[in-house]
């Protein structure tokens, strides 16, 4: 793990710890992606550092992000899963610590992502 600031934050880093604001709220769950638009909520929320995955295990959630990320390269495309990873934070948040709730959010991340670079409505 290692701590890095939020000015600091790349796309495609990935979370190790959540991320709470200062009253305590969940904002960002464990193992979510980085991207712009979080990035902006974040320091709109007053977060100042992140505890971010490093090693292998980054290394290997990086290269499927990519590989997702070259799938959809179109902006459009890009903004409307970047919404959709935001509104699936807001409302996962209330159950951190929950293993089969964790399991259901990656799974719905990856089947909604899929679904909106394929075109699909």
């Amino acid at each position: 793990m290692k701590t890095k600031a939020t000015s600091q934050l790349v796309p495609g880093d990935i979370v190790a710890q959540p991320v709470s604001d200062g009253k305590g709220n969940v904002l960002v769950h464990a193992g979510a992606e980085i991207t712009d638009a979080l990035i902006r909520v974040l320091s709109r929320r007053g977060v100042e550092e992140v505890e971010i995955k490093e090693g292998d295990e980054a290394e290997q959630e990086e290269q499927e992000s990519r590989r997702l990320e070259l799938s959809h390269s179109d902006p459009v495309t890009k903004q409307k899963i970047e919404e959709m990873q935001e509104r699936l934070n807001l409302g996962f948040h209330r159950h951190e610590g929950n293993v089969t709730m964790a399991m259901l959010y990656k799974t719905t991340v990856d089947y909604l992502t899929a679904k909106i670079a394929s075109g699909e409505r």
